[in-house]
């Protein structure tokens, strides 16, 4: 009889802690931007119950320095020092409803992204104050987590309680010479500001959360809120409710380049133009995530590019949205997903509408316009009308060669007529597509002179009144034309 052999088991537990010099090295390479790892050290200023935040970035010999400072609550020396370990936090913790953080890694992995020196200063009260300091070149020599830490008379002049985070060896400069380092450095602070004035409009503005100032280098940002509420109009809100969690879709249709000035259309733009900046915005805890996308549900049109919407999250919903690490991407749950597609036609509805009624005003106002629109093979071409009264008028009294040559002009005029630029230029930003203007006396007589061409065709005044008030060269100036017609 054949004896059973006796079960060996070959499993074992080890310790594998990470190799802190590679790890340290891995932490750089996260693939923040410059402006998104100063907002994740704003996260935790805010979390941290901040009104002020104070950036300074300055020059300092042959590199820069950044110094981000805030009245938040501070922290105790145990806060501090578990605050600097890496993964402090689990990302499945549960965290208060202001909360921005995510992983317990922002701190740590937004500034060595940027800079090889980390150090935080704060305070709580008292006459003294903690600092920490990484310094990762030293980790990668030793090997080891080893951290500075030192205690310190508080910072003269300061606030009773806040934190004080600064960077003083930041990537990227070493092979620039001054000059070149400081228009660069300068480049970024003003896409920074722009940054944090769209990221935070509404801790900004204070109307839908706490109050929060924001300065660069002792100026204020300003708020930059892309759905322009004083101008735009906004629909109704809608609640999705996805096991048990709630989000909030607003909608707004922004107004069209007439219907504001000049400045308010450049500035409601958007870094990109307005086709670019149309879609879905993403907010977590009021905080903007993602800018302008409709999660691959629908394709940016100049239809709809005057449309965008707000959605509104909170921390509990990180997982079902995928928020990565950098807070700077998502992705909407299945679903979620459905249920959003099938309100992409609904959001953009008015901002479709809105080309649509201006499409039938031009159409309603062809009557006076010298050009003429015309579909032709399923193409739509822009031509001179040759019949039209005033060209008439004009050539009435000139002889077979003569009206020949102007027509001749004329058809090479609109034959060279830069269409594809004029596109291009008006899906970037239509505002600054502008036409020069003529003197009020012109216009005026050119009024008359239609106004008497259109009752010789037995128009009423009613409708006189209406075609020229809406007639593209009248428009812009009716107010001063119409008393002298």
């Amino acid at each position: 009889m054949q004896r059973e052999r006796p079960k060996v088991s070959l499993a074992e537990t080890l310790n594998v802690s990470p190799n802190a010099s590679s790890l340290a090295r891995s932490l750089r390479s996260i693939g923040y931007s410059f402006s998104d790892a100063i907002c994740d050290i704003i996260d935790n200023s805010i979390t941290a119950l901040a009104t002020s935040v104070k950036i300074y970035i300055a020059w300092s010999e042959t590199k820069p320095i950044v110094s981000i400072k805030d009245n938040g609550k501070g922290m105790s020396r145990h806060e501090l020092i578990e605050a600097m370990r890496p993964g402090t936090r689990s990302p499945a913790e549960q965290r208060s409803e202001g909360d921005l953080g995510r992983f317990g890694l922002g701190l740590k992995t937004a500034s060595f992204s940027q800079s090889s020196k980390l150090s935080v200063t704060t305070w709580q009260n008292e006459l003294t104050c903690h600092k920490a300091e990484w310094d990762l070149n030293e980790v990668e020599k030793s090997n080891t987590w080893t951290l500075l830490l030192e205690k310190l008379a508080k910072p003269e002049n300061e606030s009773a309680t806040g934190t004080i985070i600064e960077w003083t060896d930041i990537d990227g400069f070493s092979e620039m010479d001054s000059k070149e380092g400081q228009k660069q450095l300068a480049r970024m602070v003003v896409e920074l500001e722009a940054h944090i004035g769209r990221t935070y409009h509404r801790f900004i503005e204070g109307q839908a959360t706490r109050k929060v100032g924001f300065t660069i280098n002792n100026v204020a940002c300003n708020a930059i809120n892309p759905f322009f509420p004083a101008k735009s109009v906004a629909r109704p809100k809608e609640e999705i409710i996805d096991r048990g969690r709630r989000c909030y879709i607003q909608s707004y249709t922004l107004p069209h380049g007439t219907k504001c000035t000049s400045q308010e259309w450049e500035l409601n733009s958007g870094p990109n133009g307005y086709l670019e900046s149309q879609g879905f915005y993403l907010y977590r805890n009021n905080r903007l995530i993602v800018p302008s996308s409709w999660f691959g549900l629908a394709a940016k049109k100049e239809s709809s590019k005057l449309c965008r919407a707000s959605i509104d999250i909170t921390h509990e919903s990180d997982f079902d949205w995928q928020i990565d690490i950098k807070k700077s991407s998502a992705t909407p749950p299945p679903s979620i997903r459905s249920r959003l597609k099938s309100l992409i036609h609904n959001l953009t509805t008015s901002s479709r509408q809105s080309h649509l009624y201006r499409s039938r005003s031009l159409s309603n106002a062809d009557i006076v316009s010298i050009w003429k629109r015309v579909v032709k093979d399923g193409a739509v071409e822009y031509i001179v009308d040759h019949d039209h009264h005033l060209l008439r008028s004009l050539t009435d009294e000139f002889d077979e060669d003569e009206k020949r040559r102007v027509a001749e002009l004329i058809n090479i005029i609109v034959n060279t007529l830069p269409t594809r630029a004029i596109y291009r230029d008006l899906c970037d930003d239509s505002a600054s597509v502008a036409q020069p203007e003529l003197e009020l006396k012109s216009l005026i007589a050119l009024a008359v002179d239609m106004k008497r061409y259109l009752q010789s065709m037995g128009r009423s005044e009613e409708n006189i009144s209406t075609i020229l008030r809406n007639a593209e060269m009248f428009r812009l100036r009716w107010k001063e034309i119409k008393d002298f017609i």
